[in-house]
């Protein structure tokens, strides 16, 4: 395994992470044998680095990583988050504060290392799910607000470093709070059907969400980046190349799994990813690892954030770092297919 440097910190992060989240279902749905077992062989291969939250299962996430690692004895780096609905707008500070000491009794540590809020950074509080919601800078900035809770936190020793979610988030509001100096570390969407956060000069490339130079304004301000969605939700992985319809493991789960815009919006993924099929041509490698090794090759990716539904799932994340970055001619051959929106015929 190799390690990247969160900046303004002494930690050092696997290029691979470990997710917990619903969308792939193991850490949530999954047997404790075959939980146990893939946890053991992340660490094994130097894996050390988890990012769980609340939400995840209702607490399911959490209490089972925290009991997986009590069963294996290992104390790896964590991340857990904040979800802000509407009934605590009056006092985020509060719900901060309360859902993480809720969050470390269920991991069963006395500490996190990370603590994101979940609630994207946005213009307006808007909507993206029933209680997920963005939120503008004030809630995150002002009195009572997300920063507040996170240092009365940090003050009691419960987290060391303070971070936020950035998917569905506006750019403008992220790159604001970014200047503040107070993140260490965030979560962005980056991969080869949406590559926006880390390439510029992609404003003819039609995404559901842009993050225009989100990943090098972390560098500028000395933020680490948790790279999620590293498969597009599974688009980009040879089952969904080599199948008409949405192929999703029994476990995964998440809105993936029941919102019909996000489905669609995952088959037209998976119709981008099939004009990328010469990377693996090229290398030899499936499309999960092409895709990986894509993300390997940003210099501004901390940590990829790999969801797996099995064990197995991580065999192409672990071959992707043994294989390291891309060769620079194939991300050259890339450019003229996002300029063109994957317009059929674009030069590879």
């Amino acid at each position: 395994m190799k390690y990247r440097r969160v900046p303004g910190t002494d930690i050092d992060l696997s290029e691979i992470s470990m997710g917990t989240g619903d969308n792939a279902g193991l850490f949530v749905w999954g047997e404790y044998g075959a939980l146990r077992g893939a946890v053991a062989r992340a660490l094994e291969n130097g894996v050390n680095h988890f990012d769980t939250a609340p939400e995840y299962g209702r607490g399911r996430a959490e209490t089972n990583l925290g009991s997986v690692l009590r069963d294996l004895g290992a104390k790896p780096f964590i991340t857990t988050k904040v979800e802000v609905a509407d009934e605590h707008l009056g006092d985020i500070a509060k719900r901060v504060v309360h859902t993480v000491e809720e969050s470390l009794i269920r991991l069963g540590v006395d500490a996190v290392h990370f603590v994101q809020i979940h609630n994207p950074p946005g213009k307006l509080y808007g909507r993206i799910s029933t209680r997920r919601a963005t939120m503008e800078v004030e809630h995150y900035l002002g009195p009572k607000g997300a920063m507040e809770g996170i240092a009365r936190l940090q003050k009691d020793g419960k987290t060391l470093h303070t971070g936020m979610s950035c998917e569905y988030a506006e750019s403008a509001q992220v790159k604001e709070i970014l200047q503040t100096g107070l993140m260490r570390w965030i979560n962005v969407r980056y991969n080869l059907v949406n590559p926006t956060a880390g390439v510029d000069g992609l404003d003819a490339l039609e995404v559901d969400y842009r993050y225009d130079g989100v990943m090098a304004e972390a560098r500028r301000y000395k933020v680490g980046t948790g790279i999620v969605r590293p498969l597009a939700g599974g688009a980009l992985t040879d089952t969904s190349l080599q199948s008409d319809a949405i192929v999703r493991h029994p476990l995964a789960g998440g809105a993936l799994s029941s919102n019909e815009k996000l489905m669609n919006q995952m088959k037209a993924e998976v119709a981008r990813a099939r004009q990328l099929s010469f990377l693996c041509r090229e290398t030899g490698d499936s499309m999960a690892v092409a895709a990986y090794r894509f993300i390997l090759s940003h210099p501004d990716a901390t940590s990829i954030i790999t969801g797996i539904s099995d064990g197995s799932h991580l065999d192409d994340a672990l071959e992707a770092v043994r294989k390291g970055p891309l060769d620079a001619a194939l991300l050259k051959r890339l450019q003229p297919i996002w300029k063109s929106n994957f317009a059929q015929g674009a030069s590879v």
